[in-house]
């Protein structure tokens, strides 16, 4: 657009008074065009907003979803439910979230009992009790006549909560529980309507989690939680998971027919040795157990003969401070996974009499303090069948970071030409917090398990690495196994953070928001200078 002051236009003139009327009075014409534009456009954007409605709106009549069977929409409905946890109640998750899409939606959803056969519900705060009851009442009676998976959890709020409320709405159910977790803060006063529930009143219950306990130590208290957990004595309950119980030997369960019994979590108190090794003897059809052990009282366990469990293939034990003694007793001929962990300094790994009267694990999983080479290659070689094996120590200190050493356990795992290979079935490696600086020992590591050996050296190719490393090595180690991804090697690296670098020098540190009611001093001198009537540079 051509303008009188072009030549003025983009400099730092200063046009004088009788230009800048002249600038004001060019204006007020492109002023005028610019508000019509701006009000076509308007009419234009509503326009295309309604277009595409309209063309929505029909496009949606003849959509593949409302032609869809109704025995297709279930099925997706169903295969939308949480895979790793109960469905909870809320109306941006299913199957709450299907009610709210259309009339027919929330028919179907309402008239398909496996998207109501699992709820996760917490306990809510008094003022909220008979609203959350109803709904749970009205969720579960949507199931029909299916087994209900069921977990209740206690709120985060601080405000009371009603757990005892909250039961006496499931207990109608209990014919129909199978999978049960209770997750109760507070007392054993939150289980007393569980009370009057008798083991026949439970006839299809499978597994069960309680846990919540940890503020009640008293030895009336574990006789009033014996009597409210004593439906848990069905005959057809093979898992139960506990926490925070002084006592768990003592439980009404079926031990002789149990099948998975984990012990542990925060809050809960660890294990004696001979309390263990009583809990394992009388549980011979156990197929997986997680123990927490502690080992104050070695010398008073009994000369008895060794604990044999010919069914137990799965054993994870949480030392608290050296539970030697319990493998020691332990003849698991059928063990195929070991999972051990301790947060204590342990010079050697308490776990080798164990291995070396197993001839079957594929799977061990190791979490130290530290872990030195030495003493992971004794545990290793007592292993050959071992097919997965995780390694994990604690992140390095300050001090340690600081070297640039590589850590012995990737030579250690290397197979060479000169010495049979360590785990030469190893097909799934994990490690956590073992320095690869330079990035070459991981690589030579990763190389040498590329592939299928033959012959007295034979090893498997490693199909997965797992690692998290301190820091990133001075290769590029993502680039250097590019061809080994390539190849069908799974590779998930991860590394630590880096310590944010010190900042530079700049003008306005220190400066931060301040209230409103509060001026800074330049801003009084502004005030002053003004009153004066001069100018403050």
């Amino acid at each position: 657009m051509e303008t009188p002051f072009q030549h003025m236009l983009d400099t730092n003139a200063v046009p004088s008074d009788s230009e800048c009327q002249h600038i004001h009075d060019f204006l007020a014409a492109p002023q005028q065009e610019l508000i019509a534009i701006s009000k076509q456009i308007q009419e234009l954007v509503q326009k295309q907003d309604e277009l595409n409605h309209l063309i929505n709106s029909h496009r949606a009549l003849v959509s593949l979803a409302r032609r869809l069977p109704d025995d297709v929409m279930r099925a997706v409905f169903i295969a939308a439910l949480p895979s790793s946890h109960n469905a909870i109640m809320d109306l941006a998750e299913p199957p709450l979230l299907f009610c709210a899409v259309s009339r027919a939606w929330r028919s179907l959803a309402i008239s398909t009992p496996r998207l109501w056969a699992s709820l996760h519900v917490v306990a809510p705060p008094d003022h909220r009790s008979l609203q959350v009851n109803d709904a749970v009442a009205t969720w579960l009676s949507r199931s029909g006549s299916l087994p209900l998976s069921i977990s209740v959890a206690c709120s985060q709020a601080q405000a009371p909560v009603s757990v005892s409320a909250l039961l006496e709405t499931l207990l109608p159910f209990a014919s129909r529980w199978h999978h049960l977790m209770l997750s109760l803060h507070g007392s054993y006063q939150a289980f007393a309507p569980l009370e009057d529930l008798d083991p026949e009143d439970v006839p299809i219950l499978a597994t069960i989690l309680i846990d919540g306990l940890e503020g009640v130590e008293a030895p009336v208290a574990d006789a009033e939680y014996l009597n409210c957990v004593r439906f848990a004595d069905a005959p057809t309950v093979h898992s139960v998971a506990l926490r925070c119980i002084a006592r768990p030997g003592e439980l009404p369960l079926s031990w002789a027919t149990l099948r998975r019994f984990t012990f542990g979590g925060p809050g809960t108190k660890a294990l004696s040795t001979r309390r263990a090794l009583e809990l394992l003897r009388k549980s011979p059809a156990l197929e997986f157990c997680t123990l927490n052990v502690v080992d104050r009282t070695a010398s008073r366990i009994p000369d008895t003969p060794p604990v044999r469990s010919e069914r137990l293939q799965h054993l994870c034990v949480v030392d608290r401070s050296g539970a030697i003694k319990l493998f020691d007793q332990l003849d698991l001929p059928a063990l195929r996974s070991l999972e051990y962990e301790t947060r204590e300094h342990v010079p050697a790994l308490p776990f080798l009499p164990l291995l070396a009267r197993t001839n079957n694990l594929v799977r061990l999983s190791v979490k130290l303090a530290d872990a030195a080479a030495a003493t992971l290659a004794e545990a290793l070689q007592l292993v050959p069948t071992l097919e997965e094996l995780t390694l994990h120590k604690k992140p390095p200190s300050d001090l340690e970071a600081r070297s640039t050493k590589d850590d012995p356990i990737f030579r250690l795992l290397t197979p060479a030409s000169s010495t049979p290979p360590l785990c030469p079935r190893l097909q799934r490696l994990s490690l956590a917090h073992f320095a690869a600086d330079s990035g070459s020992a991981l690589l030579a590591l990763l190389h040498a398990r590329a592939s299928d050996r033959d012959g007295p050296r034979a090893v498997a190719r490693l199909q997965s690495i797992r690692a998290t490393l301190p820091r990133r090595a001075l290769l590029d180690v993502d680039a250097q196994i590019a061809p080994l991804v390539a190849r069908g090697l799974h590779a998930v690296l991860r590394y630590a953070p880096r310590t944010p670098a010190r900042a530079a020098y700049s003008p306005s540190d220190g400066l931060q928001a301040h209230d409103a009611d509060w001026q800074p001093i330049s801003a009084s001198w502004d005030s002053e200078g003004s009153r004066r009537g001069r100018v403050v540079a």
